[in-house]
C-alpha cells in the first residue's frame, strides 16, 4: 500500500477512560476508548482507509509520566501496521525495544487540535460545554457519513429512537443499517451515538460499553439510573 497521508496519534484522559485521538489535516477522525471494543482494530482500519501512516505524539511527556507500559501492545500493533506498508515506526523506539523502530526519537508534531480536544472534553464532562467546535473528518460511506451527521445533529439533553433518527433522515426503511452505522461510529462523545436508544427506552448498542453509554446520557440529564428515558414507551 502506498501512503499519502499521516494519522496522528495521541491519549485524551476524561473522567470515563483515556481515548485515543487521531488527527488528520488539523481535524479530528477517531475518538475511541482505550478499552474500547477492538479499539486497535478499528484505528488501524481508520488509518488503511485514509490511506496514512500512524504517528504517535508525546505531546511532551516523558514516559514515566506516560506509562509506557500501559500502551505496549497498542504500540506494537501500530508499529505492525506501519511496517506492513513501509512506513516510520510511531515513537515507540525509546520506550521498549524495536528492531525497526531503533535509533528513532520521539516525535512531537505539535498538533494544535490534541490540547483542543482535551479541553473541550475537560469542559463537557465539566457541564460547561453542550457542543463542541473541533472539525471532524468523517472516514466512511456516503451512507454511514450522513448518519453521523445525523447523530451530530441530536442537541445535547435529547435522545432519539433509532426510529427517529432513520426517520429524520428520511431513511425510514433503513432503521436497521442507521443502528448499524451508529456502531462504526469511530468519533465517540462529538459523534454522540450514546444519543440513540431503544424505542422502549432501553439503553443497548455501545461497544465502549453500556455503563459508558448510562453515564453520558445521566452527565447531559437525560437518564437516571432508576428510571427509563423521558419521551419513550
Amino acid at each position: 500500500m502506498i501512503l499519502k497521508n499521516t494519522l496522528y496519534i495521541a491519549i485524551i484522559t476524561t473522567p470515563m477512560g483515556e481515548l485515543i485521538c487521531g488527527v488528520i489535516d488539523n481535524k479530528l477522525s477517531y475518538l475511541y476508548f482505550v478499552d474500547g471494543e477492538k479499539a486497535t482494530g478499528k484505528l488501524i482500519q481508520t488509518a488503511k482507509l485514509l490511506r496514512a501512516e500512524i504517528i504517535f505524539c508525546q505531546s511532551g511527556q516523558n514516559p514515566d509520566e506516560f506509562q509506557v507500559e500501559k500502551y505496549r501492545e497498542l504500540f506494537k500493533d501500530i508499529d505492525k501496521y506501519n511496517e506492513s506498508t513501509n512506513s516510520i515506526s510511531v515513537n515507540s523506539v525509546d520506550f521498549f525495544d524495536n528492531p525497526y523502530a531503533r535509533n528513532r526519537k520521539p516525535i512531537d508534531k505539535n498538533q494544535p487540535l490534541f490540547a483542543m480536544v482535551q479541553e473541550e472534553l475537560d469542559q463537557y464532562f465539566a457541564k460547561k460545554r453542550v457542543s463542541f467546535d473541533i472539525p471532524l473528518y468523517f472516514v466512511g460511506s456516503p451512507f454511514q457519513k450522513q448518519v453521523w451527521e445525523s447523530l451530530v445533529n441530536i442537541p445535547y439533553g435529547e435522545s432519539r429512537s433509532y426510529h427517529q433518527q432513520a426517520e429524520s433522515m428520511g431513511r425510514l426503511t433503513a432503521i436497521r443499517a442507521v443502528a448499524n452505522s451508529n456502531g462504526q461510529n469511530r468519533i465517540l462523545i462529538l459523534v454522540p451515538c450514546h444519543r440513540v436508544i431503544s424505542s422502549d427506552g432501553s439503553i443497548n448498542g455501545y461497544s465502549a460499553g453500556i455503563w459508558r453509554k448510562k453515564e453520558l446520557l445521566e452527565l447531559e440529564g437525560i437518564f437516571k439510573t432508576t428510571q427509563k428515558l423521558p419521551g419513550f414507551f
